[in-house]
């Protein structure tokens, strides 16, 4: 079993670590596809301004398409990204 320090070096999303990967082919095109659920490592949320909060207002799991790995030929990072409530600069 590779170690999971290896699979978050590999992925290499700063602040998050890998909680599964699923692999499989495309609905569509039948072409080897990569889904990497990753998760916050961080406790606290950080607003563009770069305030910072303990909680968020609200949140979604987001998919995005990402570079090819090795024989995938697309990958998809699959998150949950959250808005927080600024003073200064709103939802």
């Amino acid at each position: 079993m590779v170690k999971q320090e290896y699979i978050d070096q590999l992925v290499g999303v700063q602040g998050y670590t890998v909680t599964a990967l699923h692999f499989g082919e495309g609905r569509d095109s039948g072409e080897k596809e990569l889904v990497v659920e990753i998760a916050r490592t961080e406790e606290r949320y950080r607003c563009r301004c770069r305030a910072e909060f303990d909680t968020y207002y609200d949140g979604r799991t987001r998919m995005i398409r990402d570079l090819p790995y090795s024989p995938y030929r697309h990958s998809w990072p699959c998150f949950r990204q959250v808005r927080v409530d600024c003073p200064r600069c709103g939802r």
